[in-house]
């Protein structure tokens, strides 16, 4: 998970407050400069809040479907998103290999040449996954032999 959604998810989670939003949308690099202008002229309701938590979504990489069952829900505690922020990588990992598109994840499984034993989304993500889970222990360790 990039630290974008990170601190998005945390926002959305904990905080809500539309000027904490409307910070935490122009502090991100890619954001759109116009929406940024709109934000500074328009006050918070309801209606410019939901655009505001779909923006940062979007921003961040967050599927439309998931900003929209946090805030249906309670805020959390903040103490209780840090535990979250703290995932561990394979964990993150994880989350990102879910989010690939089922044709796009086809695709990286079928270049990377790996073995799967039949073309079921969950079985290319788990094939994937295992691949990163390689990557990321030779990564580890060339660092420890350097």
């Amino acid at each position: 998970m990039s630290s974008i959604k990170n601190k998005v998810l945390a926002y959305l989670k904990t905080d809500r407050k539309f000027n904490s939003g409307r910070q935490l949308y122009v502090s991100f690099p890619g954001h759109n400069r116009a929406y940024a202008r709109r934000l500074g002229a328009i006050s918070e309701t309801d209606d410019n809040a939901k655009t505001l938590f779909y923006e940062l979504g979007k921003l961040a990489g967050i599927d439309e479907r998931v900003v929209n069952s946090i805030t249906k829900g309670p805020l959390e505690n903040a103490e209780a998103a840090k535990v979250d922020a703290k995932q561990e990588p394979v964990d993150i990992l994880k989350d990102q290999v879910e989010s690939i598109a089922y044709p796009q994840l086809k695709s990286l499984v079928s270049e990377l040449q790996l073995e799967v034993a039949d073309q079921k989304k969950i079985t290319l993500q788990a094939a994937y996954l295992e691949h990163l889970r390689g990557k990321s222990e030779e990564d580890e360790e060339q660092k420890k032999s350097t």
